[in-house]
């Protein structure tokens, strides 16, 4: 087995349209070359990254081992932190899914208390009726599918589920849309100014829950107490933005991928809509494994000197979990280049694993399942033309992708 070295990072990109138009060849190339390799990552810099199930769920699962902040390895910062990431970037992402134990765990149990209040479930008609007044809103014959749809449904969900007022949707909305590309430094720096304004905004909602609490996710959060602990202002406003930045782009690219991958599979999707309702929930979770939005998780730092996989690691490198590695992998998914909607046990990793899975995946599944039924239903014959991907390491981002409804 071939032994690599961080200074030597191998040249695959996890940026490259080819990778993100067709990730099955270039993860099997990976994976030939071992379990765990050194690349150069756009943003991020030299790192490892997993290439099978199971360095991947040993990486996301560690949590004595890797970490995501850099106290517990003489680091002054975190893993995913670049020094030029300015002010208002550190504070929205202060959030649990950037902690380790300790803090996330105390943030976790914050955070559970007001999502279990707040009832996921029961909002599946409330989805389900969004979903159809948005794609009613779309042009008629010809419409590009991010627009008009996939990135409104989940903003205009996140809204419902946060309880922001008539008075504030709009503008939350507007700043929001704004600062959804942080795909480079230029871009980045751009979106500062609506940065600012959605964070004074956040300040602003959370202070009128405290005078005058209504149904919705912030005032159950400002209610969240175990013991004499809650979350801070700050705390809350990274949450929001979790739950911006997390549930908004990736339920988008979701159910954008998923459209075309019912595109490019026809015979599974007439076997789906043949019995939608009964047969969505297995559909979605094979959808989340096929489509992979999310490539790479949170980069996290090595804490001791090990043997991983046959690669030796050293104490204070940086390490990626790649979910998408993980859930194209033939040792544990047969033929996983093939979409099967019925497909089961579906054991992908598109949620994490360990203490950081996903906290919101209950709602984007119900999420996914209400706008592939609407859509669907009411353009049973669409036809789409081929996503257009950002060039961004960790996700599979769509920035368009063009549908017909005859």
């Amino acid at each position: 087995m071939r032994r690599f070295s961080l200074r030597s990072p191998l040249t695959f990109s996890l940026a490259s349209l080819n990778f993100l138009e067709n990730p099955a060849p270039i993860l099997e190339k990976m994976r030939e070359a071992g379990a765990i390799i050194p690349l150069k990552i756009p943003m991020i810099g030299r790192i490892w990254v997993t290439t099978t199930y199971a360095a991947t769920e040993d990486v996301m699962k560690g949590r004595t081992s890797f970490f995501l902040e850099g106290q517990s390895v003489g680091k002054s910062k975190s893993a995913q932190m670049p020094w030029w990431i300015p002010k208002g970037m550190r504070l929205i992402a202060a959030n649990m899914l950037n902690k380790d134990e300790p803090d996330h765990m105390r943030l976790r149990k914050l955070v559970d208390q007001a999502f279990r209040r707040q009832g996921i479930r029961e909002m599946r008609p409330t989805i389900e009726r969004k979903a159809l007044l948005v794609l009613n809103k779309a042009p008629p014959a010809e419409f590009d599918l991010i627009k008009h749809f996939a990135r409104t449904l989940p903003l205009e969900t996140i809204s419902d589920l946060l309880g922001v007022s008539a008075a504030h949707r709009d503008a939350f909305a507007h700043e929001a849309g704004k600062i959804s590309d942080v795909s480079s430094i230029t871009k980045i720096l751009g979106t500062l100014v609506a940065l600012k304004r959605l964070i004074s905004l956040v300040r602003q909602l959370i202070s009128e829950a405290r005078r005058n609490p209504q149904p919705g996710l912030l005032s159950e959060m400002l209610a969240s107490r175990d013991g004499g602990d809650q979350l801070s202002e700050d705390e809350l406003i990274a949450m929001v933005f979790l739950l911006l930045f997390a549930g908004m782009e990736t339920t988008t690219n979701l159910i954008a991928g998923s459209v075309w991958a019912l595109h490019q599979a026809p015979e599974q999707k007439v076997w789906l809509l043949a019995d939608i309702e009964n047969r969505r929930e297995t559909a979605v979770e094979e959808l989340s494994r096929h489509v992979s939005s999310v490539t790479g998780s949170k980069p996290r730092y090595v804490g001791h000197d090990m043997q991983l996989h046959g690669q030796n690691l050293s104490r204070g490198e940086r390490i990626m979990a790649l979910p998408i590695a993980a859930n194209y992998d033939p040792s544990r998914f047969d033929n996983p280049a093939v979409l099967k909607l019925d497909r089961f046990p579906n054991p992908h990793l598109s949620y994490a694993a360990g203490i950081h899975f996903c906290l919101g995946l209950q709602l984007a599944r119900i999420e996914v399942q209400a706008a592939l039924e609407v859509i669907y239903r009411e353009f049973p014959n669409l036809t789409c033309s081929a996503p257009k991907y950002l060039k961004r390491p960790g996700s599979r981002t769509v920035k368009e992708m063009w549908i017909k409804t005859n």
